[in-house]
């Protein structure tokens, strides 16, 4: 049997990133073996990072056959102890495709649209009473590119949840797209041959300025990481971090930053909203 032991600090952010990927790599690396993981040493843990090593234990199970078990105690804090029993909001649509062709109200039924707005009206909870609009059109690409992914690939493998904060009046949200992340495929789909010269980070910030489109090649996708960066750059949104494949991004002074990181299968999304990015949008309503 193979031990995982998890890290002190299970975060997908700053200087934890690293060794948190790494330690997800183990469990898609490994195939038709037992797994045992030792979650006795987390010492930091979110809810949406949590909600991340779910969907890499399915991607685990059910693409590599393994079979996983807890080993050894829980960790003694009370707040990480609650986070790793609790699944609480955590929303995840798994499902095969198996017709050649989808009608476009399968499509609608797909982008779970009942579940966004609610997500969106969530926002109650911290104070912004008005319906925030263009969050709705945000998750509801994000969601629609993993659709869209999910029907070419034959299988659509997205999670979500989000912690809602009413001290702070601010909310943070995890979207996980299970495929095969930006970058691959980009260039599964064939990349313009100057882009076998560039790094894999080229890849990415072109994808989300919309220089490269969909990788779909569907004229109407593609709108999902451009809308992302503009709800960015105009506050709407804030604290972004982008995981996919070998790169990380994040807005940081205005501008946006890409990393190296090791290999994290699929695409992976944080952000928060609070009431200045609400205010935001309301006043350039009156412009």
């Amino acid at each position: 049997m193979k031990t995982i032991k998890m890290p002190k600090s299970f975060l997908l952010k700053d200087g934890s990133m690293r060794n948190t990927i790494l330690t997800l790599s183990k469990l898609i690396e490994t195939k038709n073996k037992e797994i045992a993981i030792d979650f006795s040493e987390i010492q930091e843990l979110e809810k949406g990072d949590l909600m991340v090593l779910f969907a890499q234990m399915e991607k685990s199970i059910i693409t590599h056959r393994n079979k996983l078990f807890r080993k050894g105690r829980l960790p003694s804090e009370k707040k990480i102890k609650t986070t790793l029993l609790s699944a609480d909001k955590i929303f995840h649509i798994n499902k095969a495709i198996e017709i050649p062709e989808i009608s476009d109200a399968e499509k609608e039924k797909l982008l779970s649209p009942r579940l966004v707005d609610d997500i969106v009206k969530d926002l109650k909870k911290i104070g912004i009473k008005e319906y925030y609009y263009p969050f709705n059109v945000f998750l509801t690409e994000l969601i629609g590119n993993a659709v869209e992914h999910g029907i070419e690939n034959k299988n659509i493998n997205w999670w979500l949840t989000h912690e809602i904060d009413r001290k702070n009046r601010i909310v943070k949200y995890t979207f996980v797209d299970m495929g095969m992340g930006i970058i691959n495929s980009h260039k599964k789909a064939k990349l313009p041959i100057k882009y076998y010269f560039f790094s894999d980070k080229r890849i990415v910030l072109d994808a989300l300025f919309g220089k490269l489109g969909s990788s779909t090649k569907m004229s109407y996708r593609g709108r999902g990481l451009p809308q992302l960066r503009e709800m960015i750059e105009n506050g709407l949104v804030a604290n972004l971090t982008l995981i996919t494949n070998n790169v990380s991004l994040n807005f940081q002074n205005g501008v946006f930053i890409a990393n190296k990181n090791p290999n994290f299968v699929g695409t992976y999304y944080s952000w928060t909203i609070d009431q200045n990015n609400f205010q935001k949008w309301k006043n350039s309503q009156l412009i």
